[in-house]
């Protein structure tokens, strides 16, 4: 279960449709992957690495469903972002862009928000490609 009593802290307050639009509606089918990040890559650098490469950025409802139905796959992950286009969320007040990020540890949940700009620094944490 990705809510319970004890997660719902865990998931940040501004993941919300109104600042997280997903680009589909319905049922879809898609292979979904993690690609770890290289050392020191700040998500836009990731980003146009993997769209270079001809990955698909996986959206903030993949990172959900992945999250949901594959926990072992996540385990092996510090943390999991998905940073396409529609998974950025410009907070103007701040001036940053955020992305979200997923971390599953037993029945621990994080659902929460990273800054896209800045270093995400290590290789335990990946990004969510489609393919």
């Amino acid at each position: 279960m990705a809510v319970g009593k004890k997660n719902v802290v865990n998931i940040n307050r501004h993941l919300t449709p109104e600042h997280f639009k997903l680009a589909w509606t319905g049922i879809r089918a898609v292979n979904l992957r993690v690609e770890p990040l290289l050392d020191d890559e700040t998500g836009e650098q990731a980003a146009a690495r993997l769209v270079a490469a001809g990955r698909t950025l996986a959206d903030v409802g993949d990172l959900a469903c992945f999250m949901y139905d594959y926990p072992g796959e996540m385990r092996r992950w510090e943390w999991v972002f998905a940073i396409s286009v529609s998974s950025r969320w410009a907070d103007d007040g701040m001036g940053k862009t955020f992305v979200p990020f997923a971390s599953v540890r037993g029945a621990h949940r994080e659902f929460k928000l990273f800054f896209f700009n800045n270093p995400l620094n290590r290789q335990s944490h990946g990004i969510l490609v489609c393919e």
